[in-house]
């Protein structure tokens, strides 16, 4: 996984199921990063009527490679408090130190520009072709524009939800 590699297929599978089991089917789940492949999509699709699920809808949020690579290889964490920090968009006050406890903020492996740029070309190969079989299959897809700012997704996910579900997420 630090080289940017998807986790196997099998073992997300097995994970979901576990968790998806472990709450009521009354209580709604977002999936945030899964399914990736077109695999797990079809092995998700067999998973669901077996824990009294089913899909509402599949969300995309688009951005630009340039836009995704700074996003992401600007990301800093704290490995005391877990507060995330961007270099770009909220740094921390002082540079390097986490405000919450003070300690040294990191930056992941995988989140170096060049992993962050090998992972978009596996998003290409493995999952863009998920988007095509979810486009063309009974689920709506809802593209959302991902380069605005926090503010800005946030209401236009919550938009496209809310004009696709009928609700107010």
């Amino acid at each position: 996984m630090d080289a940017g590699d998807l986790v196997p297929d099998d073992l997300m599978i097995d994970l979901v199921a576990g968790r998806l089991r472990e709450f009521s089917p009354d209580r709604g789940v977002v999936f945030d990063g899964f399914p990736r492949t077109v695999a797990q999509g079809e092995a998700l699709s067999r998973v669901l009527p077996s824990v009294d699920r089913g899909v509402d809808a599949v969300l995309l949020l688009e951005a630009s490679d340039e836009v995704l690579v700074k996003r992401i290889s600007g990301r800093r964490g704290c490995p005391q408090c877990g507060r995330v920090y961007n270099i770009y968009s909220d740094p921390p006050v002082t540079e390097g130190s986490c405000d919450e406890c003070g300690a040294r903020v990191n930056h992941r492996t995988d989140d170096q520009p060049d992993t962050v740029r090998y992972r978009l070309n596996v998003y290409l190969d493995q999952t863009e072709p998920l988007v095509a079989h979810y486009e063309i299959g009974a689920f709506p897809v809802l593209r959302v524009d991902g380069e605005g700012s926090l503010e800005q997704v946030r209401s236009a996910v919550l938009d496209a939800l809310t004009s696709h579900l009928g609700v107010r997420a």
